[in-house]
């Protein structure tokens, strides 16, 4: 099974400024427009809409297609490997034809970044206490998930009993407390993937290429170095590529940026 984290933080209140962007209005903005046209299937926030068309707790399918032109992963200001403008369809499913007419579809485009990235052969060699600590992840997600929800099953019943039900009060009281779900939530991913991170075992058999590890390099330092080594010690893209497979420190090296190496020594073998 596959995890897609969305991340709708950044352009909530204040849209892009990058020139190359599809949209560049705030994603709040571009829901009110979405709200009018959708009548009285909208949901009353976004938040709410998120929520039923991407549902955290159950599986479900996603489309995912590069229709830029430009399909290079490239590294962002902060060091990480990003492919921009990427679109993301949900599957129609119950939960979608709840907030969306019959004729209508729903897509997402944003931005892929690539952080902590396990090979198969890295995953494999996950402890059961690493394991552990996902599955502890999840069941704490999910009692977040159960816990908001009677939380605002009481809220309301509070209000009602106070004869000062308004659905303006309670959907502003509702916000609030999904404000502090979602701090808890990304409290436990962060904590996961920062477990996940510095805890995942690099892979084992093969030699070694200790000669490019200074280990007082950034990481996107550490990325062109491994790069540099491998490009003036072996002539062809296949030597590399080999190379590069049997190499035992590049994954505790590089970390979580390994996969994308190894993607680029892989592109041209």
């Amino acid at each position: 099974m596959g995890y897609l984290y969305l991340n709708f933080l950044d352009n909530l209140e204040k849209g892009s400024k990058s020139w190359d962007d599809f949209y560049t209005t705030s994603l709040t903005e571009q829901y009110e427009v979405l709200k009018r046209k959708l009548g009285g299937y909208a949901s009353g926030t976004l938040q709410e809409f998120i929520s039923m068309a991407f549902p955290a707790q159950t599986s479900k399918y996603y489309n995912i297609s590069m229709p830029s032109f430009d399909r290079r992963m490239k590294e962002n200001r902060f060091g990480k490997q990003c492919i921009y403008n990427i679109v993301i369809r949900p599957e129609k499913d119950s939960y979608l034809s709840y907030i969306l007419p019959s004729n209508y579809d729903f897509i997402i485009i944003g931005d892929v970044t690539f952080g902590i990235a396990l090979t198969d052969a890295q995953f494999a060699l996950l402890t059961e206490e690493q394991i552990d600590k996902v599955r502890a992840a999840q069941t704490k997600k999910k009692a977040l998930l159960e816990k908001l929800e009677e939380d605002k099953k009481k809220l309301k019943y509070a209000l009602v009993r106070a004869g000062i039900f308004r659905s303006c009060v309670y959907e502003k009281a509702c916000e609030e407390l999904t404000a502090k779900y979602d701090d808890k939530v990304a409290a436990v991913r962060e904590g996961l993937l920062f477990y996940l991170q510095f805890c995942a075992k690099p892979e084992s058999g093969g030699g070694t290429s200790e000669a490019y590890a200074d280990y007082s390099l950034t990481p996107a330092e550490r990325v062109q170095a491994v790069k540099n080594y491998y490009e003036s010690t072996y002539p062809t893209a296949s030597e590399r590529f080999t190379a590069f497979k049997a190499d035992t420190t590049a994954p505790s090296y590089l970390g979580e940026y390994y996969s994308s190496v190894y993607h680029y020594f892989s592109q041209d073998a």
